[in-house]
């Protein structure tokens, strides 16, 4: 969410709007007149958050253009954890973490340049992680891209950059 010339109680009250129930509700039966119903299907449920910041990536697409990913902490977004499933005869082990994104929305960059933004929510355990262990955020980034490149087909590069503050 763009909170650019709002004042810090205005972001206050906005917050604690979003966490309302009838005000969740509001919203919610905004967005399902938006929606196109397809006969048989139904609309996916939609909780609405303010995730908190983490940290910002940046990356290119298929056609060379800026992609910002806000790896963003939401704790409505299930918590990381390790994960066993049988494949054939064999048990694999591994760690599952919940990602959640938004769809991208037009921007522009510090130096004035176009640009697009991702919101990339998960647990606020993943995010510290990330923000104290290199290689977990590597993994975190990592996982992050190759969500929304299969959400969105955007043909994102594996190469990022992490902003400087």
């Amino acid at each position: 969410m763009d909170t650019a010339g709002m004042s810090p109680e205005e972001i206050a009250k906005l917050r604690q709007s979003l966490k309302d129930p009838d005000f969740q509700a509001l919203l919610a039966s905004s967005w399902q007149e938006d929606q196109v119903n397809v006969p048989g299907t139904t609309a996916p449920e939609a909780l609405y958050v303010l995730p908190e910041p983490g940290f910002l990536v940046r990356t290119l697409d298929k056609k060379g253009s800026k992609v910002y990913i806000n790896i963003c902490i939401c704790d409505e977004v299930a918590r990381p954890g390790h994960k066993r499933q049988l494949i054939g005869d064999e048990v694999q082990e591994g760690m599952n973490i919940p990602l959640s994104a938004t769809r991208g929305r037009s921007d522009f960059d510090a130096h004035g340049d176009a640009c697009t933004v991702y919101d990339v929510a998960v647990n606020s355990i993943a995010v510290s992680k990330a923000l104290n262990d290199d290689e977990f955020k590597e993994l975190l980034i990592g996982l992050a891209v190759q969500y929304l490149d299969s959400k969105h087909s955007l043909g994102l590069s594996n190469q990022v950059k992490l902003p400087r503050k």
